[in-house]
């Protein structure tokens, strides 16, 4: 992949990120699950934000690779 498709599907998977993270909390406040203060809900958006870093890692790893 070239430096710009990188950039593209980068751009793509935190619009996903965003969208899911959203999603989540819709959720979660429609459960009644969601907390007030700052970091009260940061558990229920663990899994999606592991998930996105992954990706991301898999992302980074193309770029090392293409740069050599």
């Amino acid at each position: 992949m070239t430096r710009e498709e990188i950039q593209k599907e980068y751009l793509k998977l935190l619009d996903e990120n965003v969208r899911e993270n959203q999603k989540i909390a819709k959720n979660a406040k429609e459960n009644g699950l969601w907390k007030p203060g700052l970091d009260a809900n940061r558990d229920l958006f663990a899994e999606s934000n592991r998930r996105f870093k992954k990706k991301i890692d898999e992302l980074k790893n193309m770029l090392d690779e293409a740069s050599e």
